[in-house]
């Protein structure tokens, strides 16, 4: 089985190294070449303030909160402990599992 996912592993990353090639060249990332204008002078850096509020944006968006909101109550109800819900429904006071 280890060996299993070795091989699945190591050819997962070939086909990603062979498919990607931007993962593996120097030179072909956009940060790359934004460094290579900065050094003929043609880019200047500046630098600015990051907010990091500026992803609640995205609740404006009625669908985003929806998922939000259902993801919430699954969490809640994965918090709610089985053996108190299982004792209302087989009538039980659940001492053998105490």
């Amino acid at each position: 089985m280890q060996l299993f996912v070795g091989l699945f592993g190591l050819t997962a990353f070939g086909i990603t190294w062979a498919f990607l090639p931007e993962t593996s060249h120097y030179g072909t990332r956009g940060i790359d070449k934004l460094r290579q204008k900065e050094e003929q002078g043609q880019v200047r850096w500046r630098k600015y303030a990051v907010n990091p509020l500026s992803p609640l944006g995205l609740l404006k968006a009625p669908n985003i909160v929806a998922v939000v909101c259902e993801r919430r109550r699954d969490f809640v109800v994965f918090l709610t402990p089985y053996a108190s819900t299982d004792a209302f429904e087989f009538h039980s006071s659940g001492v053998g599992i105490r």
